[in-house]
Protein backbone atom coordinates (compact mmCIF):
# COMPACT_ATOMS: atom_id res chain seq x y z
CA UNK A 1 0.00 0.00 0.00
CA UNK A 2 1.31 3.37 -0.55
CA UNK A 3 1.73 6.03 1.94
CA UNK A 4 0.82 9.42 2.21
CA UNK A 5 2.57 12.14 3.74
CA UNK A 6 0.83 15.22 5.52
CA UNK A 7 2.51 17.23 7.32
CA UNK A 8 0.93 18.53 10.67
CA UNK A 9 1.33 22.06 9.68
CA UNK A 10 -0.55 20.93 6.82
CA UNK A 11 -3.50 19.69 9.23
CA UNK A 12 -3.64 22.39 11.23
CA UNK A 13 -3.45 24.93 8.54
CA UNK A 14 -6.49 22.83 6.93
CA UNK A 15 -8.56 22.35 10.21
CA UNK A 16 -8.22 26.25 10.68
CA UNK A 17 -9.78 26.71 6.85
CA UNK A 18 -12.45 23.99 7.47
CA UNK A 19 -13.22 25.96 10.67
CA UNK A 20 -13.16 29.99 10.17
CA UNK A 21 -12.63 30.26 6.25
CA UNK A 22 -9.68 32.35 6.01
CA UNK A 23 -7.84 32.05 2.29
CA UNK A 24 -4.45 32.60 3.97
CA UNK A 25 -3.42 30.59 7.16
CA UNK A 26 -0.01 31.37 8.97
CA UNK A 27 0.29 28.03 11.05
CA UNK A 28 2.62 28.70 14.48
CA UNK A 29 3.38 25.45 16.53
CA UNK A 30 5.62 25.68 19.69
CA UNK A 31 8.68 23.81 19.16
CA UNK A 32 9.93 23.87 22.71
CA UNK A 33 13.61 25.76 22.94
CA UNK A 34 12.23 29.25 21.82
CA UNK A 35 11.12 28.13 18.06
CA UNK A 36 8.33 27.85 16.46
CA UNK A 37 7.38 24.90 13.63
CA UNK A 38 6.50 27.32 10.67
CA UNK A 39 4.72 27.50 7.20
CA UNK A 40 2.47 30.05 5.05
CA UNK A 41 -0.51 27.90 3.57
CA UNK A 42 -3.21 29.43 0.83
CA UNK A 43 -6.15 27.84 0.02
CA UNK A 44 -7.06 26.36 -3.44
CA UNK A 45 -10.18 24.65 -4.74
CA UNK A 46 -10.91 24.39 -0.77
CA UNK A 47 -7.34 22.58 0.19
CA UNK A 48 -4.27 24.17 1.84
CA UNK A 49 -1.18 24.53 -0.35
CA UNK A 50 2.19 25.08 1.33
CA UNK A 51 3.47 28.81 0.00
CA UNK A 52 6.73 28.84 0.85
CA UNK A 53 8.59 25.91 3.11
CA UNK A 54 7.72 24.84 6.34
CA UNK A 55 10.41 25.26 8.92
CA UNK A 56 11.82 25.76 12.51
CA UNK A 57 12.63 29.17 13.54
CA UNK A 58 12.25 32.07 16.50
CA UNK A 59 9.08 33.82 16.02
CA UNK A 60 10.97 36.51 15.66
CA UNK A 61 11.80 35.17 11.77
CA UNK A 62 8.25 33.85 10.83
CA UNK A 63 6.69 36.71 8.65
CA UNK A 64 3.47 36.78 6.37
CA UNK A 65 4.74 35.14 2.98
CA UNK A 66 3.07 38.11 0.88
CA UNK A 67 1.24 40.97 1.04
CA UNK A 68 -2.49 39.51 1.77
CA UNK A 69 -4.74 39.03 5.43
CA UNK A 70 -3.70 35.91 7.19
CA UNK A 71 -5.56 34.26 9.93
CA UNK A 72 -2.82 32.50 12.56
CA UNK A 73 -3.27 29.17 13.89
CA UNK A 74 -1.57 26.74 16.34
CA UNK A 75 -0.51 26.95 19.63
CA UNK A 76 2.23 29.10 18.91
CA UNK A 77 0.44 32.03 18.40
CA UNK A 78 -0.48 31.94 22.37
CA UNK A 79 3.29 31.57 23.31
CA UNK A 80 5.21 34.06 21.11
CA UNK A 81 1.50 35.98 20.60
CA UNK A 82 3.27 39.73 21.23
CA UNK A 83 6.22 38.50 18.29
CA UNK A 84 3.98 37.11 15.91
CA UNK A 85 1.06 39.70 15.86
CA UNK A 86 4.04 42.66 15.38
CA UNK A 87 5.44 40.28 12.67
CA UNK A 88 2.29 40.05 11.11
CA UNK A 89 0.76 43.70 12.28
CA UNK A 90 -1.96 44.99 10.03
CA UNK A 91 -2.41 41.39 7.96
CA UNK A 92 -3.12 39.82 10.92
CA UNK A 93 -7.57 39.49 10.39
CA UNK A 94 -7.40 36.68 13.46
CA UNK A 95 -5.33 34.65 15.38
CA UNK A 96 -6.64 30.48 16.67
CA UNK A 97 -4.19 28.92 19.15
CA UNK A 98 -6.66 26.41 20.18
CA UNK A 99 -6.63 24.65 16.56
CA UNK A 100 -5.82 20.79 16.27
CA UNK A 101 -6.36 18.80 13.27
CA UNK A 102 -8.54 15.23 13.79
CA UNK A 103 -8.48 12.15 12.06
CA UNK A 104 -11.19 13.35 9.23
CA UNK A 105 -8.88 16.44 8.37
CA UNK A 106 -6.24 14.54 7.94
CA UNK A 107 -7.93 12.04 5.70
CA UNK A 108 -9.21 15.06 3.78
CA UNK A 109 -5.84 15.72 2.81
CA UNK A 110 -4.28 11.96 2.45
CA UNK A 111 -7.13 11.64 -0.56
CA UNK A 112 -6.62 15.15 -2.43
CA UNK A 113 -2.60 14.36 -2.06
CA UNK A 114 -3.46 10.61 -3.46
CA UNK A 115 -5.46 11.58 -6.21
CA UNK A 116 -2.52 14.39 -7.41
CA UNK A 117 -0.21 11.45 -7.05
CA UNK A 118 2.00 12.98 -3.91
CA UNK A 119 2.00 9.32 -2.33
CA UNK A 120 5.47 6.84 -2.09
CA UNK A 121 5.71 3.12 -1.45
CA UNK A 122 6.03 1.86 2.10
CA UNK A 123 9.87 0.99 1.57
CA UNK A 124 10.75 4.61 0.39
CA UNK A 125 8.49 6.17 3.82
CA UNK A 126 10.82 8.25 5.72
CA UNK A 127 9.32 10.67 8.17
CA UNK A 128 10.41 14.19 8.04
CA UNK A 129 11.96 16.32 10.93
CA UNK A 130 12.27 19.78 10.47
CA UNK A 131 14.77 20.15 13.46
CA UNK A 132 16.85 16.28 13.52
CA UNK A 133 19.17 17.18 16.69
CA UNK A 134 16.48 17.76 19.06
CA UNK A 135 19.52 16.38 21.58
CA UNK A 136 22.05 19.43 20.69
CA UNK A 137 21.66 23.20 21.74
CA UNK A 138 20.33 25.56 19.19
CA UNK A 139 23.94 26.59 18.22
CA UNK A 140 25.02 23.07 17.59
CA UNK A 141 21.97 22.48 15.10
CA UNK A 142 22.90 22.19 11.78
Amino acid sequence: LPVIPVSTLAAVAQAAFDAFGHQNIAVAMDARMDEIYAGCFQVKGGFVTLIDEEKVCTAKHFFPANAEKWLGAGNGWQVYAEMLQANFFEQLIDQQADIYPGAATILKLAEQFYRRGEFVSADKALPVYLRNNVAKKKAQQG
